[in-house]
């Protein structure tokens, strides 16, 4: 069988595998197996091995995950490629915020509204959100709307999600909601050391760090200070939560994205750093970057103006200097895009089909990733502005049915249609 890593077989193929797993027990002898039902199974060939998992309706909806080189498994072996959303509200309300179908906006954790919207999102075809939060609201635990304390809300979101089969990733977004989103998160009234961001961490994973579908994101887009500094509180952090027994997945991130500019000025930030020796004594380390399809993802400087590139060819020549390839297919490290979204400022008088080649950019780079197993977030999970998924109709309802034009090219990636396309 001509496979990588893992590869469904067409049902009823005869195939000859070295060996078989059933329910992770290797059996002693296979010749052949028949008629086997699609996702019950899946061929490694690394291992050369069949993998049979029977009746997968008992196994928990969701599975913890390692990483093996540039790939996540989770406990039965499979891999798996992380797609879903942002979602935001928990950096600004302590109850979060959401909005259910009848158009009802709420900075309230009611479950049947959260629950509605996480059906809703694993219908398009997520199996992942990030949760961002704000280190204040941790620490301070304060209570929202309803009077439920804020960890309370954050633990019953993630044990939502794990009975709907999705995984959390939980990053620490803000310090208190007043700016400062980008720097060094310690040194600071809130977080004075490198120890007490540890500590924090720690305080983190003794809350929900033994949910399987939990993964953290130490902080984002940490952008302004001495990287290695960063680093130095990285490898401190993830070294505590290692020598008290979690070993969860965590996502490591240095500035906000990286970015190819060709023309009168080039310049590119790669993912280089993702080398450096705090970061190569762990297990379960994720990488992460963001992309999103505006000046700060691949542009030309021309004539004193910013030009984005939005075709296939172009596309791939950025992520080929950024280290996109590089870090999966030669480094052999995992990398998560933690946030990907269309350039959203759709406005240049001088090319009126400036819209449509945006969004064309936003989907041939969603298929370029993918076509490299790639896990990508996409930003995100509300509706109307900047990167709204779907329509927003104020006191009419919040129809998910009714996308945004982003909404629709997210939609068909996730359902697996997405292609690539020329531009007009």
């Amino acid at each position: 069988v001509n496979a990588t890593t893992e590869q469904r077989i067409q049902t009823h193929s005869h195939i000859k595998p070295k060996r078989v797993v059933v329910n992770g027990t290797p059996l002693t002898e296979v010749s052949s197996i028949l008629g086997l039902t699609d996702n019950t199974w899946y061929y490694e060939e690394s291992s050369k091995a069949l993998n049979i998992i029977v009746n997968p309706g008992s196994l928990p909806n969701t599975s913890r995950l390692h990483v093996e080189g540039r790939h996540l498994k989770d406990d039965y072996g499979r891999t798996v490629i992380l797609r879903g959303f942002q979602r935001h509200g928990f950096e600004d309300d302590p109850e979060g915020r959401w909005k259910d179908l009848d158009g009802t906006y709420f900075n309230q954790f009611h479950e049947d509204v959260v629950r509605e919207n996480l059906r809703e999102l694993k219908k398009w075809g997520a199996n992942e959100i990030r949760i961002i939060e704000r280190a204040q609201y941790w620490i301070d635990n304060p209570v929202g709307g309803t009077g439920k304390p804020h960890r309370d809300c954050i633990k019953r979101l993630v044990e939502i999600a794990n009975e709907e089969g999705l995984y959390v990733v939980f990053v620490m977004f803000s310090m208190d909601g007043a700016g400062g989103y980008h720097n060094i998160p310690w040194g600071n009234s809130l977080i004075p050391t490198r120890q007490d961001f540890a500590g924090l961490w720690l305080d983190v994973a003794s809350e929900i760090g033994g949910y399987p579908n939990v993964i953290f994101e130490l902080w984002n887009e940490v952008a302004y200070g001495d990287m290695e500094e960063w680093f130095t509180g990285c490898n401190e952090t993830i070294r505590a939560l290692r020598d008290v027994g979690y070993d969860n997945i965590v996502i490591v991130q240095w500035s906000w994205d990286v970015w190819h500019r060709e023309g009168e000025f080039p310049n590119t930030f790669t993912l280089d750093w993702v080398n450096d020796p705090n970061l190569q004594s762990f297990s379960n380390l994720l990488y992460s970057t963001h992309i999103y399809r505006d000046a700060r993802g691949f542009y030309r400087y021309e004539n004193d103006t910013e030009m984005d590139y939005n075709n296939w060819e172009n596309i791939t020549r950025a992520f080929e200097a950024e280290k996109i390839y590089a870090c999966v297919d030669d480094w052999n490290k995992p990398l998560y895009i933690g946030e990907y979204g269309p350039n959203h400022n759709l406005v240049d008088s001088d090319n009126p089909d400036y819209p449509d080649e945006a969004m064309i950019g936003a989907n041939n780079g969603l298929v370029l990733l993918d076509e490299h197993d790639i896990s990508i977030n996409i930003m995100w999970w509300f509706p109307g502005i900047d990167f709204g998924l779907y329509e927003d109709k104020g006191g009419e309802g919040c129809d998910w049915t009714q996308r945004t034009p982003w909404g629709d090219i997210v939609y068909d990636f996730l359902q697996g249609q997405a292609q690539k396309q020329p531009l007009p």
